[in-house]
């Protein structure tokens, strides 16, 4: 019975040890699972700083390239102030084992920028006036516009959210004159566009008019009494009485008629040549691909992003002009919106780019598929290599 009761104790003893032990070792497991939780967790961002173009629709959630757990934004960005904001970025988790919560947070720049400059439509590139004709330089304007501001006034200075025209024509004068607008939105931005006015001298039309004139009415003139003249001889002979006396007489006649039309057709055909100008093909774009582009499409959220030719945006304006330019220089098509919200000219996405980067009316590879450099801006200047995509968000 000793022994037993010795052989308890010990038990007891030892168990009381194995207690202790399992508590630590259960302290330090949940310890472990809680940093293994948090080390998993993992949040990547698509850029360094956020940019959100001024006055566009975004989703914060669109700067995260991937991520795990369960992810909550906190902060405010207003897309219609330029400024510098802080945005946190929360991801948390449960442990397998214990459930414990676990959390770890990031914050991330997110940067309001408007990099887009007025844009200002002309309705002519050169205007031609007579001597003394009254002008408006502000009436060749087709509309000058800021995407976000919308139409823009026109001030006696270029201040903020409105344009200026300069000019100094003399329309008393025969010469040619330059006309400059400039305009500037709420932002600071300022582009410029100018057109050229041409004052006609009175002395160099009436020159040329009169020959072509000249030439029209002396063909008609000489073919007209030849005509009349040969049918009133051979109507005169016939109705003659004595018919074997003529037979002698006409046949000196008809000599002398034949000689005189002979020549007459060859006279005529002279001045009926008339040098026509070759034609010039029209300019065509390039052979349409198919749109292979698998990384971040342009949407009205996203506002800027990186496309297979560079940064892309976009702008909603009027494309009458766009669409007329087209149709001037001979390229085949007609202006729909497509259903995604994309303007578009036959089967090319209307784009304005650098014109020193993306020639004019050549195409370019966008995320969106093929675009034509149908159009160009002010920020040209800024960034050649942006390509601006014509939508009605």
């Amino acid at each position: 019975m000793r022994k037993r009761t010795a052989i308890i104790l010990c038990l007891g003893t030892a168990g009381a040890v194995t207690i202790g032990g399992l508590q630590a070792y259960a302290g330090y497991d949940r310890k472990n699972m809680y940093q293994a939780t948090l080390d998993s967790l993992r949040l990547d961002f698509s850029d360094e700083t956020g940019i959100v173009e001024y006055g566009s629709s975004f989703d914060p959630e669109q700067f995260v390239d991937r991520h795990n757990g369960e992810l909550t934004i906190t902060g405010e960005v207003d897309p219609m102030c330029v400024n510098t904001y802080k945005v946190t970025y929360s991801l948390s988790a449960e442990d397998e084992k214990y459930h414990q919560n676990v959390e770890k947070t990031y914050e991330y720049i997110i940067k309001v920028q408007d990099t887009s400059a007025p844009k200002i439509r002309l309705k002519e590139d050169t205007v031609y006036l007579e001597p003394g004709d009254s002008f408006d330089p502000s009436g060749n304007i087709e509309t000058v516009s800021d995407i976000v501001d919308g139409d823009l006034e026109k001030g006696e200075n270029c201040d903020a959210g409105k344009y200026t025209v300069d000019s100094e024509i003399n329309t008393g004068e025969p010469g040619t004159y330059e006309i400059k607008i400039t305009a500037q939105d709420r932002n600071q931005n300022r582009s410029s566009a100018v057109y050229t006015v041409v004052v006609k001298d009175k002395e160099e039309e009436p020159e040329e008019a009169p020959v072509l004139q000249e030439e029209v009415p002396q063909t008609a003139a000489v073919q007209a009494p030849e005509v009349k003249e040969e049918t009133h001889q051979e109507s005169s002979p016939e109705p003659a009485e004595p018919k074997p006396e003529p037979v002698s007489e006409p046949a000196a006649d008809p000599e002398p008629a034949e000689t005189v039309s002979t020549p007459a057709p060859e006279k005529t055909a002279e001045p009926e040549k008339k040098p026509e100008p070759a034609s010039t093909p029209a300019p065509t774009p390039e052979t349409k691909k198919e749109n292979t582009w698998t990384g971040r499409k342009l949407t009205a959220a996203a506002g800027r992003i990186k496309g297979p030719s560079g940064t892309e945006t976009y702008y909603n304006l009027n494309m009458d002009a766009v669409v007329k330019g087209l149709e001037k220089a001979g390229i085949a098509g007609e202006y729909w919106v497509r259903s995604d919200g994309v303007k578009m000219y036959g089967d090319y996405i209307i784009c304005a780019c650098g014109y020193s980067v993306h020639p004019k009316y050549s195409t370019v590879e966008t995320s969106l598929g093929t675009g034509i450099c149908a159009d160009t801006g002010g920020f040209a200047s800024r960034e050649p290599s942006l390509i601006d995509i014509a939508v009605n968000w």
